[in-house]
């Protein structure tokens, strides 16, 4: 193969790396941020419960 093909082999293959880093990244980031919701909302469930068992003497 010659030079040229090998850098534009490289090049593409570079781009290929690149763009699978930045969806993991991407997932990485998504996955991260519905844990922190499901953790807001779990935490404000339990709160209200403990607030309807005070209110009820439970």
């Amino acid at each position: 193969m010659s030079p040229r093909c090998n850098s534009v082999e490289a090049l593409a293959g570079a781009a290929v790396w690149r763009t699978k880093a930045a969806k993991s990244a991407a997932q990485s980031s998504q996955i991260n941020m519905t844990s922190s919701i499901v953790e807001t909302y779990t935490t404000r469930a339990n709160l209200l419960e403990a607030t309807t068992n005070d209110e009820t003497g439970s």
